[in-house]
């Protein structure tokens, strides 16, 4: 989708003025200076890249009650029914070395919106997934956008299934999937849920910024549902070991048989044993 020149088109115009009542629940923060929310786009994360482009707002917040195109990590498919909150920001760069830290930080934001305010022990699966009784209700996805050689903006989205039946999700998924309503029997106001969110996610990216990670780190590892479990992890090869932690730049730290560490950047844990 081409946004330039577009934005004073009653499309762009009304989604803006829909997301004033997140936006002014939000000054102080860095993130939603600008706060577009559609009934329905393809994708948030490339729809907030492509308004980045146009305006050169960072903390720029697109969100759309359904999603046609959402996306998880490696491309898979994210079914984005209504109900659920799909939103993505658009930051500018903030270096290689701190983007690995940001699905864990936004994966904290997550929990604890869900641990503090809906009150349901929410937990990180390292890397990017949200879980509630063993079954994913959240995840991240974190993409960085060249030009050329050149950092152009660093996108985040962040998907929470809220407030629909599980049973609206494809076959295939819901054996490991769920959603806050059908955890707690009911509603959640979904105003109130993002704005918090949104405030979580701005506290957490604001220590990102300034490298005071202590905090996320600590809260990493007490949400984790990894820690001391034996996993097999598939990335630059297959890994089975035991979880010791996880290191600043996001890294998974596993123990192999033997005694040997390991740091794993990037992954997906496929047993835990």
């Amino acid at each position: 989708m081409v946004v330039k020149d577009v934005l004073n088109e009653a499309f762009f115009r009304e989604a803006e003025a829909k997301g004033e009542r997140i936006r002014l629940k939000l000054k102080g923060c860095l993130i939603g200076e600008r706060v577009f929310w559609f009934d329905e786009t393809d994708s948030t994360n490339d729809l907030a890249y492509n308004l980045y482009k146009e305006v050169g707002t960072s903390g720029l917040v697109v969100l759309a009650t359904r999603q046609r195109k959402g996306r998880g990590r490696k491309g898979e498919e994210w079914f984005s029914p209504a109900g659920g909150v799909w939103l993505s920001i658009a930051l500018k760069p903030i270096g290689r070395e701190k983007t690995g830290l940001l699905p864990l930080a936004m994966g904290v934001a997550v929990c604890k919106v869900l641990r503090e305010k809906v009150n349901v022990e929410a937990e990180v699966k390292w890397p990017n997934d949200v879980l509630i009784n063993g079954r994913k209700v959240s995840g991240v996805l974190v993409e960085n956008k060249f030009m050329g050689e050149e950092a152009e903006c660093t996108i985040i989205g962040v998907g929470v299934n809220l407030n629909f039946e599980r049973g609206l999700l494809p076959e295939f998924i819901r054996g490991n999937a769920t959603t806050v309503m059908d955890e707690v029997g009911s509603m959640v106001d979904f105003v109130d849920f993002t704005v918090n969110l949104l405030r979580e996610i701005d506290r957490f990216y604001s220590l990102c910024l300034s490298g005071e990670i202590s905090e996320i780190m600590n809260l990493y590892t007490d949400f984790s549902c990894l820690i001391g479990k034996c996993v097999e992890v598939h990335g630059d090869g297959v890994f089975k070991g035991l979880v010791q932690g996880f290191n600043g730049e996001g890294a998974l730290i596993l123990i192999m048989s033997g005694g040997k560490v390991v740091k794993i950047k990037e992954g997906s844990i496929t047993k835990i044993f």
